[in-house]
């Protein structure tokens, strides 16, 4: 859309204590410019992505394993982060599928 967004996790958060802290940088441009997506596209790839913190690994293994038997994916596209306990409790899941448009 023509701006420059820089965006940088700096450290998970999970409710209810929270913490998580996101860095953006944004450079100013004359206009942002319409985007339009008429189709979604052929699927080129998909991943899920498990991220947990003072909880148990399996908690994270489990959700993936239920995306993997669910979206007929492989191992190979199914990765678990464990993140330091202290920003948790909690878990989070991300799911990113890239279209060719």
């Amino acid at each position: 859309m023509g701006a420059q967004v820089e965006l940088r996790l700096e450290r998970h958060g999970f409710y209810p204590a929270g913490g998580g802290i996101v860095t953006a940088a944004i450079e100013p441009c004359a206009r942002l410019n319409p985007t339009e997506l008429p189709t979604c596209g052929v699927r080129c790839d998909a991943d899920a992505e498990a991220f947990v913190a003072g909880i148990p690994a399996s908690v994270g293994r489990c959700e993936l394993a239920c995306i993997g038997r669910g979206m007929g994916w492989d191992e190979a596209q199914l990765r678990l982060h464990v993140v330091s306990g202290e920003q948790g409790p909690g878990t989070a899941v991300l799911l990113t599928l890239e279209q060719s448009t």
